[in-house]
């Protein structure tokens, strides 16, 4: 089992739990199958709860020119596009592949920078075009609106180069869960990693998604919202003294929330470069209420899994 990610547990007809291990892909081109066929594994209700990412594939391997040659130069695992005409980029590597993080972070930033460049909207409806497939009604049902105004839209967000990448692995490490946290919070388009942990038992297999990328401070940037909108940062030992000290009047920021904090390990908590916090009351900026917790709820997690 991969060191940092523990069993889940399914219970049985007789109430008895039974555990379920994490077990990778056997290659590359099974997850890569998986996501085509499985889209909604993507998470797309975890990027946004409040209007869940519908997923259309449009090809895997579309190829993408090269800025300078005009030839083709890449070509992308698979290009989705969400119901808000968004190109969305998707990229598969298992956590044993070397290539993860530089290798991988420096493709997709080829794919946003070339295809914004390459591609019209005319260019992704006729790959979505066969013998069986009318690009026009597949979209129409997909997105819940007429095909003319997707298609605009499609070309809209091309033109402002409004992309999002997607990097999606068994196990997401944690130096390019980091990247991807500054990638997000920095660039003006979504940079998102997503983790689909496998786990077996006795014939039974269960995916589960996770989202990574989603950070209070990123989400703030892209919706306008105030960007420096906490006290400030401390290290975990810190800030559980300061939980300790305050409990409820104060309250801390991660990433996506207390369902991210219960899901990951204690040695990354510990690890983790810093937290930021505020007070409940008198506090600043706004806040997602979805990625900000009380401190007393942040104590409560950290001592349930120090045992």
């Amino acid at each position: 089992m991969k060191q940092g990610l523990g069993a889940i547990y399914a219970a049985g007809p007789d109430g008895k739990l039974e555990p379920l291990l994490w077990q990778g892909y056997e290659n590359e081109a099974t997850l890569q199958q998986l996501i085509a066929e499985n889209p909604h594994l993507l998470g797309g209700d975890q990027i946004d709860p409040d209007d869940p990412r519908r997923w259309q594939l449009v090809r895997r391997e579309m190829t993408i020119h090269d800025a300078e040659t005009g030839t083709g130069w890449w070509s992308v695992d698979h290009l989705f596009l969400d119901q808000d005409a968004i190109p969305t980029f998707v990229e598969v590597k298992r956590a044993s592949d070397p290539r993860i993080r530089r290798e991988t972070v420096g493709q997709m930033l080829d794919y946003a920078a070339n295809a914004s460049v390459h591609w019209t909207a005319h260019h992704i409806r006729e790959a979505l075009r066969s013998p069986e497939v009318d690009p026009d009604a597949l979209v129409e049902e997909f997105s819940k609106r007429g095909s003319t105004e997707f298609w605009k839209e499609l070309q809209r967000n091309l033109d402002d180069r409004k992309v999002r990448l997607l990097f999606v692995a068994d196990h997401i490490p944690p130096k390019l869960r980091r990247v991807v946290e500054y990638l997000n919070e920095q660039m003006k388009i979504e940079v998102l990693a997503v983790e689909i942990r496998k786990y077996v038992a006795d014939g039974k297999t269960v995916y589960v998604p996770y989202l990574f990328g989603n950070t209070s401070e990123a989400t703030d940037r892209k919706s306008g919202g105030a960007i420096n909108n906490f006290h400030g940062r401390l290290r975990f030992e810190e800030v559980r003294k300061l939980c300790q000290e305050k409990g409820d009047e104060i309250v801390v920021g991660y990433n996506d929330g207390l369902a991210a904090l219960e899901a990951a390990p204690i040695e990354e908590l510990k690890a983790r470069a810093g937290y930021k916090w505020d007070f409940t009351v008198g506090g600043t900026g706004k806040k997602d209420p979805k990625r900000w917790f009380k401190g007393n709820e942040f104590l409560k997690v950290v001592s349930a899994k120090e045992g």
